[in-house]
């Protein structure tokens, strides 16, 4: 239908002139939506000429954070002729029973949220299966999910002690459209989802996160799709287990991925003397990451980077695997000393914290890498480059902050303990001088 028909015959009154917005083609309102609802979808009211594609867009990203919120997304996919054909991005966050609702009642929107996808006119969520399916995004769910034919991205995320995916029975449904698959919530050395090669066989990236550690990346990784160009491996490293398994280890498993353009490894993902070997498996691993806590050991980086052939199209390395942290300083706090509840030691100011450095990694090492790396026109950033210098700039600053604590108060006493009664003996005469006092002069009034 024409624009100008359709604009004339939704208005009711003849006279009214239509907004020049609503006089553009269609493919430009659809750039236009696209990017209007690009962070946020906004559901507001709207004109009904603008409404048809309005609605692409309120359902190309779906968030869902409560078993409430995903049994009415259910259901209204199932009532709603072709809301399934919008959604392009599904985020699930199953964070466990919801506390505020009685058992039967959680049970019960647990079941419409399993069931409410299927093509019925039944009501879902009846008392009386109520149980049969209370155990949350299940088999049925997941096969729900693979009837929708422009799904690209998927997430799940889980923190309660079941499975974060569901173990479906053959025959296994496919996610033929799936590009990316982010898994988070693995609790366990052992895999007991389907083959991600079988049931998710055009993903090109993956996102797997170990809640507990070790997790079972290996396996999954074993059986993925050999055409990855994007893989993060992701952890907790305050809950990693203290020493590797083969379970987590992949360096082994690399290799499979040759097309393989930005990797991501976490801490207990590999061992640092065996991954150059798979590096070289990946020639065109242009990103490469480390989170918190990994080995990215001295020796590590400096055979990745002083050796040209190794990872020949890298141009990015991101070193996160050590984190610190800078305070205020007394010049950005205007030469104000902290009160007791903000103070640091030696009277600095709270919320410096030093970089904790994996076994085999230290300042001088990431030094040595940042060199190496500007050589070969490799850009070298992360938390952990932020640690580069951080000792220095801390013990200035509490230099500073001892010194000014005894100018404020004439007590010089910690100072001298840690600094010595030289050092401070010269920072007072530096004092005098600089304020234009008699250096005879020991009235302490006339300083203070």
């Amino acid at each position: 239908m024409d624009n100008q028909v359709l604009i004339a015959s939704s208005s009711s009154n003849p006279a009214h002139t239509p907004s020049p917005l609503l006089r553009l083609p269609d493919e430009l309102l659809d750039e236009i939506c696209r990017l209007a609802y690009a962070d946020k979808a906004v559901h507001r009211p709207i004109c009904r000429r603008l409404y048809p594609i309005q609605r692409r867009h309120l359902f190309r990203t779906v968030r869902l954070a409560t078993y409430a919120a995903l049994g009415l997304f259910c259901r209204t996919i199932r009532r709603v002729a072709g809301l399934r054909s919008l959604v392009v991005e599904l985020h699930i966050c199953m964070e466990g029973e919801p506390d505020d609702l009685p058992v039967t009642q959680s049970s019960r929107t647990r079941s419409s949220a399993t069931r409410g996808g299927e093509d019925s006119d039944e009501p879902s969520g009846s008392e009386g299966d109520a149980d049969a399916d209370a155990e949350g995004f299940d088999d049925n769910g997941l096969r729900q999910l693979a009837r929708f034919p422009r799904l690209t991205s998927l997430a799940l995320e889980q923190y309660d002690p079941e499975s974060v995916f569901p173990a479906p029975t053959a025959p296994l449904p496919t996610f033929g459209s799936l590009a990316r698959l982010s898994i988070i919530g693995l609790e366990s050395e052992t895999w007991d989802a389907p083959n991600l090669g079988t049931l998710a066989p055009n993903i090109v990236d993956l996102e797997l996160y170990d809640l507990d550690g070790p997790a079972c990346f290996a396996e999954i990784l074993r059986q993925a799709p050999t055409a990855l160009r994007r893989l993060a491996l992701r952890c907790d490293p305050g809950h990693a287990s203290p020493t590797p398994r083969a379970a987590s280890r992949t360096e082994g498993i690399l290799p499979r991925f040759a097309d393989l353009e930005e990797l991501v490894l976490c801490e207990h993902s590999f061992r640092p003397e065996r991954l150059l070997a798979a590096f070289r498996s990946l020639p065109r691993l242009h990103t490469l990451s480390f989170e918190p806590g990994s080995p990215a050991t001295d020796d590590l980086l400096d055979s990745l980077l002083c050796d040209p052939a190794c990872l020949p199209r890298l141009h990015r390395l991101v070193l996160n695997h050590a984190e610190c942290a800078r305070g205020p300083t007394l010049e950005s706090q205007g030469w104000t000393l902290p009160s007791p509840s903000q103070s640091g030691p030696c009277h600095t100011w709270a919320g410096w914290e030093e970089a904790e450095w994996p076994d085999g990694c230290s300042e001088s090492g990431l030094a040595a890498a940042q060199d190496a790396g500007h050589l070969r026109g490799i850009v070298v950033e992360g938390t952990a480059v932020d640690a580069v210098g951080w000792d220095d700039e801390f013990w200035g600053e509490m230099y500073r902050s001892l010194l000014y604590h005894g100018d404020e108060t004439g007590d010089y006493s910690e100072a001298r303990d840690l600094l010595s009664d030289e050092f401070v003996d010269e920072h007072i005469t530096d004092m005098r001088r600089l304020l234009g006092l008699d250096e005879s002069d020991t009235d302490a009034d006339v300083f203070w």
